[in-house]
């Protein structure tokens, strides 16, 4: 009984995994998020090793300086947030 729902789940995996390896990415370009201010030292850093990066990965690296809040406005949020709604 088992063998069956094994190669049948190997079968599902490799065909899934061909339209997986398929996809180009990343599709847009990087982000590395600086998470000072412009014009300091580590914007100068951060500008100096991105050509080489770029070279590397094959692909287009964008600095985005975010400044401010002590680098908590840097850390990625998780989803857009929204107003509480209140419901009576």
């Amino acid at each position: 009984m088992r063998t069956p729902a094994w190669l049948a789940s190997l079968a599902c995996i490799t065909c899934f995994a061909s339209t997986c390896a398929a996809q180009n990415y990343p599709a847009k370009p990087l982000r590395l998020i600086v998470p000072f201010a412009p014009g300091g030292t580590n914007d100068i850093m951060a500008r100096g090793i991105t050509p080489d990066m770029s070279a590397t990965l094959g692909q287009q690296i964008v600095v985005d300086n975010r400044g401010g809040a002590r680098a908590d406005r840097s850390a990625p949020k998780p989803w857009p947030s929204r107003r509480p709604t209140v419901t009576r």
